[in-house]
């Protein structure tokens, strides 16, 4: 399994379309929202009796002293990479 299906945080496999998307699994973003984050919300759109993820609303904030100033700004570069549909994390 590649690092790109691996949660950021924690490593565990992503299992569903948005955590692939966004790079952080459902239980590290739930731990983190707890902390103070905020996540975009998923949009999505029902075709052919099957909802499709269509994209994202809102930003990647995080809460002053989580982490270090270095890596909330790498945490919060990395999902908004991937959200564009780009990945720098198999570099």
């Amino acid at each position: 399994m590649s690092d790109i299906t691996r949660c950021m945080i924690c490593h565990r496999p992503l299992t569903d379309e948005t955590s692939v998307r966004m790079g952080v699994g459902s239980d590290c973003r739930a731990k983190m929202v707890r902390r103070g984050w905020s996540f975009p919300k998923p949009r999505f759109r029902v075709e052919q009796g099957h909802s499709v993820l269509i994209g994202f609303t809102g930003k990647v904030e995080a809460p002053e002293g989580d982490f270090s100033p270095e890596k909330t700004e790498e945490i919060i570069r990395k999902i908004e990479k991937r959200l564009k549909g780009k990945s720098d994390d198999h570099n």
